[in-house]
């Protein structure tokens, strides 16, 4: 249920506060929509529509603190895939970044960083697209979590580093 006040995480849009909801006049009726408008981009407001069933099963609550420590404990001894095709790659990118789901989108930033270290190592550079969707990745994670521990985003690779290297 979403209602005025809320942060919430709304697709690939990213943190967002409820404003409330407006009803607007188009040409086909009137049309109830939520307002939202994005944390980190204050010029911006979306509207999603109130019976739009696919649009707001893209709106899930932030985490909480407690929530984001055991995310991080979960992938803390996951091993990251790569996909050495880069078709099928840049497609489960794509999809992971798309469903939402924050330990699959998690394991992306491991699993591109774990990637991107190895091929500076042999003195060569990442793929473009897989770059692309690491900063993307970065950017829904880190705003949420930020939001959640009311830290500033960039500080959250750091704790997000102090959770995964601490034992236990």
């Amino acid at each position: 249920m979403i209602e005025q006040g809320m942060t919430v995480l709304y697709g690939s849009h990213g943190v967002c506060r409820v404003e409330g909801k407006v009803v607007q006049n188009l040409s086909n009726g009137k049309h109830e929509y939520y307002v939202l408008k994005p944390v980190y981009q204050a010029s911006s407001t979306l509207f999603i529509p109130t019976d739009s069933e696919q649009l707001l099963s893209t709106v899930k609550e932030i985490l909480s603190p407690d929530e984001i420590d055991d995310l991080l404990h979960s992938v803390k001894d996951e091993e990251p895939q790569w996909i050495e095709n880069e078709n099928i790659r840049k497609q489960s990118f794509s999809e992971i970044l798309a469903s939402g789901d924050r330990f699959r989108i998690l394991m992306l930033i491991k699993s591109v960083y774990k990637h991107k270290t190895e091929v500076e190592t042999a003195g060569k550079k990442l793929h473009q697209s897989d770059e692309k969707s690491f900063k993307e990745a970065e950017k829904l994670l880190y705003d949420e979590f930020a939001v959640s521990l009311d830290i500033n985003p960039s500080e959250v690779l750091n704790y997000i580093i102090g959770k995964i290297s601490k034992a236990g």
